[in-house]
């Protein structure tokens, strides 16, 4: 009774002093967040990004509507292509409960630090004992690898915390089957609980980021060797099966994501990994550099005093047990402390617990040194093992010696509190540089950068659409990350991306964007020279293009200014409508009110009923939004085929009916003798004249389709100019690509608003000379309400020797389209339309074209199952979107159509890989090997399928065909 009073008053005081070393941690973080002025840098705002779009997409309000329909479940995966989700869903809560702002993002750090603590001393304490436990766990906090990063928003701080949980049920799991007392353990039950948990921890882990596999992937190979070992010797497979199944389980949890982002993660590798070691010039596998990198990074990651002291420790600890002739039984002090909990230790001696943590320290060096890309943050995981060493040294110093390791405790406190706050002095400065070099982490307390006001006036120029910026500069404190973290922060309207990288597309940009930030004499050490020249050479095309207007100056802490310029001409104008009555009749609290006045009280004045209402009281009108009106078309009275025309549509109507409206505009020719119609939308005009001008019948022409109810025009006597109302602008949109979640919406969605579209619109080359007009229909993407749109006549005479005229860039859509024009062909043609479409996936920032493509081209093939060229359209919006089986169906439809041609073939072959099914694909690859046997990426992707069907043989083939 009393040895188990004894072990839940050790539990208790050892809980009891992790705690107060959290509380203690978490003090000195949030006085520090709380007197820091800061910005995110690159990486910061990046994540923080990330944890806004969780926050949003967690939100209770989409549970109903998104959860059960799976969209929800989508986005928790595709939110983040790049990295695991796991940090940043658990985020939301931290933005829920505290603020959408960086600090209390931040706050997250906290419940990681819990984690980190409480890991270290159960490792410490499996491996050793309790002292040790608790000692390397409040090492660790004086670490300055870590001091400086819990006050940053990184993935590598929570991975961290996660791979040594990970570590820890992986020991107690290992270490169980060792146990003196297997009868009192129940050891297969305790050995189940151990392995499943490790799964889950491991799952964690991953989720974290996915680099967690580098950590624990050699001492999982030796453990599973060797409990493969034990089952081919003893006939015991249950230690095998426990491994296997909490590798299932971390399998299982990654799984999803995985399934969703493995070719980025395939791009991912070139870019973060060896794309980024060239252009840091990191030293390679190769080198001695490459492998002395972290060895030389350790003292900056721990501290001089944290490293040398207990080194000396451990030495001195070594010289006792020789000369006692006792190194198995060599420990430090005893201490009096009883186990708690967790299992006693269990390997006979210390040095087999130093064995098993090198196990991890080696191997972790070994492969993050082999790894082309370096930064001490990569290797961070391995920290806590070191603390748990380097305590163990603190501990092994003589009894006489028992003050050195409270001393070198308070030098490093001293040195965390000087690296951190703005105290000490120079001396002191200079005492904790050498001490710790490179740890220096001060709040910046200077001026309060002006991000915010920069995203406010933007609204307030667009207070009904998003915006997108181009950033000229890509500094520390200037970048695309936290200009689009701030805007986010505004209910997701503004986006940032950074422009000027690539000389070709200079002008492109120009044309594409309205709005671009330049800083006069910026920080931009972390540009080549080409880099800074091309944004020279961008500024001064948009000061001279005459086109932009320098619209604010901020004058910015670091004494540069920052030029905030807009186009002075938006390609989209949005204004509420200028019509009292309108006003009145769309806003139901007035309308309600003012019916309320007109109802004679207590009834109608002969005493009978109520007109308004039979209980005498105005009934409230359910107001219907106002239709969608085309008030104004302008265009050219003539063009040449081929060429970009410009053209300005002005539409009216209620908020909702414009924001969620797709218009279908065809331009049609029109028969020699034949009169223009009075109207936009002439249906009688159009019923009576087919392709030949022969009588019609109109719902016959439309194919059955009764959304868009025109004829079918031959190929080279029409074009569509098909677009969603807005150019995809009207907020709120989708707060990231591939989403179905939207922003909030702030608008009232009865109140009537114009909004004018300036854009342009690409005739066919191959068109037929003549005149076109305009027929219009309005589709609503979220109800299906259909109706031809009113608005005045519109005609252009198409004439070859027509001089060109300036025009704009085409909306998205019609650009979507022209790239889908080089999809059925080869490789070359291929890349060139990835590239440009790259470019439209900066100027879109949320990538909402693809999906207005994909509902514009949906209906086009309902309405005319043969135009090749809107089934290469929809396949390409479903792609950008990574709706594989999409994809699939719409490449089906193109292939049907495209028979003789043996790329489309191979494109559906290649997306059918994607999906997993060989041998689908290889059915494809057939038919595109019968029409043409010799083209190269034919035969490559043949091997690929060959080698996912098992069938090794046809893939050394295809390889020695393509050798030859």
């Amino acid at each position: 009774m009393g040895d188990r009073g004894t072990k839940t008053g050790s539990h208790l005081r050892d809980w009891g002093i992790l705690g107060i070393l959290w509380l203690l941690a978490a003090g000195i973080d949030q006085v520090w967040l709380a007197i820091d002025h800061g910005i995110p840098s690159w990486d910061p705002a990046d994540h923080l990004i990330g944890a806004l779009n969780y926050w949003w997409t967690l939100q209770p309000q989409h549970w109903s509507q998104h959860w059960l329909t799976g969209h929800v479940w989508t986005a928790l995966w595709t939110l983040s292509s790049k990295y695991p989700p796991l940090l940043y869903a658990s985020t939301a809560p931290f933005l829920a409960l505290f603020g959408k702002g960086a600090d209390q993002a931040i706050s997250v750090n906290l419940l990681y630090t819990a984690i980190l603590l409480s890991s270290v001393y159960g490792l410490g304490r499996v491996l050793f004992r309790p002292e040790v436990g608790l000692w390397a766990a409040g090492i660790c906090l004086l670490f300055p690898q870590f001091y400086s990063l819990r006050t940053g928003y990184y993935m590598d701080y929570p991975l961290t915390t996660l791979v040594v949980a990970s570590i820890l049920t992986l020991t107690l799991w290992w270490r169980s089957h060792l146990s003196e007392k297997r009868e009192e353990l129940r050891e297969s039950q305790i050995q189940w609980v151990f392995a499943l948990s490790f799964g889950f921890t491991f799952g964690l882990a991953l989720l974290a980021k996915q680099t967690a596999v580098f950590f624990l992937a050699i001492p999982l190979l030796w453990m599973g060797f060797r409990a493969a070992l034990k089952g081919i010797r003893q006939q015991s497979w249950s230690r095998f099966g426990q491994l296997c199944s909490a590798l299932l389980i971390a399998l299982l949890m990654i799984l999803p994501w995985s399934q969703s982002n493995w070719l980025f993660q395939i791009s991912a590798v070139f870019n973060s990994n060896i794309r980024s070691a060239r252009i840091e010039g990191d030293p390679g596998w190769d080198t001695l550099a490459g492998w002395l990198y972290y060895w030389q990074q350790l003292p900056q990651a721990i501290s001089y005093p944290l490293l040398v002291v207990p080194i000396v420790g451990l030495i001195l600890g070594l010289i006792s047990s020789i000369r006692d002739h006792d190194v198995g039984s060599s420990s430090p002090t005893q201490s009096t402390v009883a186990p708690s909990s967790l299992p006693a230790p269990t390997l006979s001696t210390p040095l087999h617990s130093f064995l098993f943590l090198s196990l991890f320290l080696v191997s972790i060096y070994a492969i993050w040194s082999a790894i082309a890309n370096k930064d001490s943050r990569y290797i961070m995981p391995w920290l806590p093992l070191w603390s748990i060493v380097l305590a163990y040294g603190l501990l092994s110093f003589p009894k006489k010696w028992h003050r050195v390791k409270w001393i070198t405790v308070g030098v490093s406190v001293g040195v965390m509190v000087i690296n951190l706050f703005p105290i000490g002095g120079g001396l002191g400065r200079a005492i904790a540089h050498h001490l710790a070099p490179g740890a220096y982490h001060q709040p910046y307390l200077g001026q309060v950068w002006p991000h915010d006001e920069i995203i406010e006036e933007i609204i307030a120029t667009q207070p009904y659409q998003i915006a997108n910026v181009g950033v000229l500069p890509s500094t520390p404190e200037i970048n695309q990350h936290n200009l689009t973290l701030a805007g986010n922060r505004h209910n997701f309207q503004v986006y940032a991306r950074r422009m000027g990288k690539d000389r070709d597309y200079l002008e492109r940009d120009i044309r594409s964007l309205s709005w671009f930030i330049s800083v006069s004499a910026p920080n931009l050490d972390h540009h080549d020279e080409k880099s800074r020249k091309r944004q020279r050479e961008m500024l001064k095309l948009i000061r001279q293009s005459g086109e932009f207007k320098r619209h604010r100056v901020w004058e910015l802490p670091d004494g540069s200014k920052l030029r905030l310029f807009r186009r002075q001409t938006l390609p989209v104008e949005v204004e509420p409508l200028d019509n009292a009555i309108a006003n009145v009749l769309y806003d139901s609290e007035q309308l309600n009110a003012i019916l309320a006045l007109l109802a004679p009280p207590g009834g109608s004045p002969r005493g009978g009923p109520n007109p308004i209402h039979p209980s005498g009281s105005p009934s409230p009108v359910n107001i219907q939004p106002m239709r969608v009106h085309l008030d104004e078309i302008t265009v050219p009275q003539r063009t040449p085929p081929g060429y970009p025309v410009p053209i300005t549509y002005q539409w009216s109507g209620s908020w909702s009916m414009l924001h969620d409206g797709l218009v279908f505009l065809t331009w049609h020719r029109l028969q020699p003798n034949e009169t223009p119609p009075t109207t936009s939308n002439d249906l009688d005009h159009i019923s009576n004249t087919s392709n030949n001008g022969a009588a019609t019948d109109l719902s016959e022409a439309s194919s059955g389709d009764p959304a868009i109810a025109h004829p079918i025009y031959p190929p080279n006597r029409h074009w569509f100019h098909d677009h969603r109302i807005g150019l995809g602008t009207l907020y709120p949109q989708i707060i990231q690509a591939n989403q179905a979640i939207a922003a909030p919406n702030t608008i009232d969605p009865l109140k009537p608003f114009t909004v004018t579209e300036h854009t342009a619109m690409l005739p066919p080359a191959d068109l037929k000379p003549g005149r076109y007009v305009l027929t219009a229909t309005y589709i609503n993407s979220k109800t299906g309400e259909t109706y031809p749109i009113e608005g005045p006549p519109a005609l252009i005479q198409v004439r070859p020797k027509a001089a060109p005229q300036e025009a704009p860039e085409l909306d998205w859509i019609s650009q979507l389209r022209q790239a889908a024009l080089g999809l059925p062909q080869g490789i070359d043609a291929l890349e060139q339309v990835f590239d440009n479409l790259g470019r439209v996936n900066l100027y879109d920032p949320v990538q909402a074209y693809t999906q207005d493509g994909e509902a514009i081209l949906q209906q086009r093939l309902q309405h005319d199952p043969t135009a090749l060229g809107d089934a290469y359209g929809l396949t390409l919006a479903q792609a950008l979107q990574r709706d594989v089986y999409g994809a699939i169906a719409a490449l089906e439809q193109a292939v049907e159509l495209d028979d003789q041609n043996p790329y489309a073939y191979a494109k559906l072959a290649f997306v059918n890989l994607y999906a997993g099914r060989p041998w689908t694909a290889q059915n494809s690859l057939d038919k595109a090997m019968k029409i043409d046997p010799t083209v190269p990426e034919i035969q490559i992707l043949d091997a690929i399928a060959a080698v996912m069907r098992g069938n090794l043989w046809q893939a050394w083939q295809r390889y020695q065909a393509l050798s030859r």
